[in-house]
């Protein structure tokens, strides 16, 4: 029987997502986009006998925006069918979505609401004959094709005059809760409408109304109470507490206002309920630290366009092993993977999973737990995702990391951690990097690309022996001098000027400046210390790309030494 190749992509992915002014808002685009891809799915399986290849439905709870599948027929007429069939589910879904939002909020529908819903959303699709044993020329042509037919289909351009939307700065405001001024062609929420959903002086267009207002629609695993960044933030103080006290014990599920713990911090009484002024002194009874800054973590498999054709480096599949029979593999071990780091590896107090599709993952973390979360994350990953009895070479990741104040706009944090995620992977040809960006709340931003291990170091483990040396033997007062004496000889391309200064130059001082920073008066063991902790640092300065990343390093490790506690 003949066959042909089924590539479907939804999109966009990234800006639908990554628009949020809520953490809430971040995990329904990805819950939205999920949910399309799995109706397309289902449709295609339980219509059409389709057989999907790429994503691994059984093991995924996250889908990707997209899927590769396998039709018995290459009748053209019956194929435009199927692809016709498979976009109208999609898009009648999403006009139900917005009408049942509606109408359980009690909201009329405004007139510009259906045009914007309809054209936000782009479905392509495309067949291609699948011959035997041609599965790789049938994918590698899908792609393609698909590809040119992005990149020149046409799309409705609206008139978005008026008020934008709050959240996407590009749509025209349909929805507002009524302030000082009306919005012109708008409509006003009645007074009691919750704010969870719109909040004061907010002004939302339709696909960012009906993403902050998903819940309405989806029911049993849609998570209503998804953490906010102060929450994330204060995971492991809260879980702490849980620990110390009984009275506590169920303090992770309870609601309320966690910025009234920061605003008790600075002497703000007012507006914070008592339960949190409760909180807040047993907070002091413990002696619980307690920090404002949490993570967004980003990270994507390396080179999956060119693994998806067979590839990993130089190494091809191994004879005999076909490409179809991969894929299915492929799939089946990513998925797994992406349920164990969504079901037991980023679970709270380490922080949430926003979304994990198997090769991507879309995570918020508390700082404590960061370097316990990414270590578990890459030793799962290579040991779930073992391909040797397919092809030499082992799949790879790199990561984007930013480290931000819960009260610095989302979106920031969110457009940080994907830019130092595609850095990352721009270190090398081999990529298997880690970007990190720490936005500091004054303003100041450090930056660092690094790989996961070179030359037998791993990072993460000489990174937690640094800090462990920062907060139990050295102050930290030697980084500030260090950086003094050799930021003069930095180049614009933020490297060292190596014909005035040499490695053995910049050890010898390291070693230097550490011994005399050591805190205690006893000297016993002062020596070994020093050059154990120097040998530590050097190998974050000789494995760095460039002399600026080390300074970078130097001023996250201060950072991490307290996690910016309070």
């Amino acid at each position: 029987m003949s066959r042909v190749l089924f590539l479907l992509t939804i999109s966009p992915v990234q800006s639908f997502i990554a628009e949020a002014r809520k953490t809430q808002d971040l995990y329904s685009g990805s819950y939205i986009l999920s949910h399309f891809c799995r109706k397309a799915i289902l449709t295609v399986e339980q219509k059409y006998k389709a057989v999907v290849i790429f994503p691994n439905t059984s093991t995924l709870t996250s889908l990707p925006n997209r899927f590769l599948a396998v039709i018995n027929t290459q009748n053209p007429e019956k194929l435009k069918e199927i692809g016709k069939d498979v976009e109208s589910v999609i898009q009648t879904e999403i006009l139900a979505m917005t009408a049942h939002i509606l109408n359980s909020l009690n909201l009329p529908i405004h007139q510009e609401l259906k045009q914007q819903v309809e054209n936000y959303f782009q479905i392509n699709w495309i067949f291609y004959p699948l011959e035997d044993h041609k599965f790789k020329e049938a994918f590698t042509q899908s792609e393609k094709y698909l590809n040119a037919i992005k990149n020149v289909k046409s799309f409705k351009q609206l008139a978005q005059d008026g008020r934008k939307c709050s959240i996407t700065g590009e749509h025209t405001a349909l929805y507002y809760r009524k302030g000082e001024k009306n919005v012109r062609r708008a409509i006003a929420v009645h007074e009691n409408f919750p704010a969870k959903f719109l909040a004061e002086n907010e002004a939302l267009g339709g696909i960012a109304f009906i993403k902050r207002c998903a819940e309405k629609f989806f029911m049993q695993e849609y998570n209503s109470k998804f953490p906010s960044t102060a929450r994330i933030a204060l995971m492991d103080a809260l879980y702490e507490l849980s620990c110390k006290d009984d009275k506590y014990k169920n303090i992770l599920e309870k609601e309320f206002d966690e910025q009234g713990i920061f605003k008790l911090f600075h002497g703000i009484e007012s507006d914070v309920e008592e339960f949190v002024k409760e909180i807040y002194k047993d907070f002091r009874k413990y002696e619980i630290k307690f920090s404002p800054y949490y993570v967004v973590l980003n990270f994507d498999g390396d080179s999956m366009g060119k693994l998806l054709t067979g590839k990993i480096g130089e190494s091809e599949l191994k004879p005999g092993v076909e490409l179809e029979e991969f894929h299915k593999y492929l799939s089946m071990k990513l998925g797994l993977f992406a349920q164990k780091a969504r079901q037991e590896i980023l679970v709270q107090p380490r922080g949430i999973t926003v979304y994990a599709g198997g090769d991507d993952f879309l995570g918020l973390v508390n700082i404590k737990y960061l370097f316990d979360v990414l270590k578990e994350l890459r030793e799962e990953f290579e040991s779930i995702v073992d391909l040797s009895n397919y092809i030499d070479g082992k799949l790879t990741f790199s990561a984007g990391i930013s480290i931000s104040h819960y009260r610095t706009p989302l979106s920031e944090a969110l457009s940080w951690s994907r830019s130092m995620e595609k850095a990352s992977k721009e270190i090398d040809d081999y990529k298997n990097a880690l970007g990190i960006a720490l936005l500091k709340h004054s303003g100041e931003i450090k930056k660092f690309i690094y790989k996961w291990e070179r030359n037998g170091t791993q990072f993460l483990d000489i990174m937690s022996k640094g800090i462990s040396y920062m907060q139990n033997d050295f102050s930290d007062s030697f980084i500030k001098n260090f950086m003094l004496e050799f930021r003069g000889f930095m180049d614009a391309q933020g490297d060292i000027d190596y014909k005035v200064v040499d490695d053995h130059m910049i050890r010898v001082e390291l070693k230097r400046l550490i011994g005399r920073s050591y805190q205690y008066e006893d000297k016993k063991d002062a020596k070994k210390k020093t050059e154990a902790f120097t040998e530590v640092l050097y190998q974050l300065y000789s494995n760095s790309k460039k002399f600026d990343d080390f300074l970078s390093i130097l001023d996250f490790l201060i950072f991490m030494k307290k996690r910016g506690e309070k």
